[in-house]
């Protein structure tokens, strides 16, 4: 991993874990919003974000895919792949109200406008899905489940 990236994915770790730590102080805050992910190139082809999570007592592997929706424009990965019983969160942040829709998953959850909007599932079916907001049918990224 060149060094950018490497800085790149340190910040945004960071900005998670400051992000977190605010809306666990603040009574209101809704657990599904998150703050905004940073902007990734439009023509990044990565894996996504790997990083741990705690819940509870268990450290749990998760990729991460930030999001976002501007003027019909998607700013984040164009494939992200993983291994099959991998963990994926997909944080969605988009100026107009729609659906997030993973294919094949059957996973669906709506966006509000200006708002972050969390989509956590499993991937346990091997195989290559479309990510998209469901109303305008706007393709967010390929999801690539790899193995047996």
């Amino acid at each position: 991993m060149n060094r950018s990236l490497r800085m790149l994915v340190l910040l945004f770790v960071v900005s998670i874990g400051v992000s977190a730590c605010q809306d666990a102080a603040s009574p209101e805050a809704d657990p599904s919003e998150t703050s905004t992910p940073p902007a990734h190139d439009e023509a990044s082809n990565h894996d996504g974000d790997q990083h741990k999570e705690k819940r509870g007592n268990q450290d749990l592997g998760v990729t991460l895919v930030p999001i976002i929706v501007e003027e019909g424009q998607v700013q984040g990965p164009d494939e992200v792949g993983v291994p099959v019983g991998t963990s994926v969160r997909i944080d969605v942040r988009s100026d107009a109200a729609d659906e997030v829709h993973v294919h094949g998953y059957d996973e669906f959850v709506p966006v509000k406008p200006g708002k972050t909007t969390s989509l956590e599932f499993t991937a346990n079916i091997p195989g290559v899905f479309e990510v998209e907001l469901e109303e305008s049918g706007l393709l967010l990224f390929e999801l690539r489940v790899e193995g047996p």
